[in-house]
């Protein structure tokens, strides 16, 4: 019997080249397996260091992007609340080695860029704006 991750049992009789190209067959599914997350994040900080924007929020920018957001389950009950999660999460993040930079959400400017790019006020495009403003900002200083 045979396995892709190895041999089963006792190696079978087969001809040589045959066991060869099981052999390689295998090499070449274990080259090709997706490497896990943090098989990832370890060989990204070999390269480089890993960057990810952190949605802020002043309480008066907190209060109207949660009035206006189609999730308001998926913000913290306070402000408060939500600072303190917040820090603990840019702190973590920190910690692991990973640069997590604070990026101030206006809510005019994130209003106008949803109408702009057809998003309604979702997590998905909070997150998604504040990744675009990171990158273009972090382009134009490199």
């Amino acid at each position: 019997m045979i396995a892709f991750s190895g041999w089963v049992g006792a190696r079978p009789a087969i001809s040589g080249w045959l066991f060869a190209w099981c052999l390689s067959f295998e090499l070449l599914v274990a080259i090709m397996r997706k490497p896990t997350l943090y098989q990832s994040i370890k060989a990204k900080r070999r390269t480089q260091s890993l960057v990810i924007g952190v949605t802020w929020y002043t309480a008066e920018s907190w209060a109207q992007v949660r009035a206006t957001a189609v999730d308001p389950a998926c913000f913290e009950d306070s402000f408060e609340k939500w600072k303190a999660m917040a820090v603990a999460a840019r702190r973590n993040f920190q910690r692991s080695g990973v640069l997590a930079l604070e990026y101030q959400i206006v809510p005019e400017e994130f209003f106008a860029w949803c109408a702009q790019n057809g998003q309604e006020n979702n997590s998905t495009a909070r997150g998604e704006y504040v990744s675009e403003r990171l990158s273009a900002v972090h382009n134009t200083e490199a």
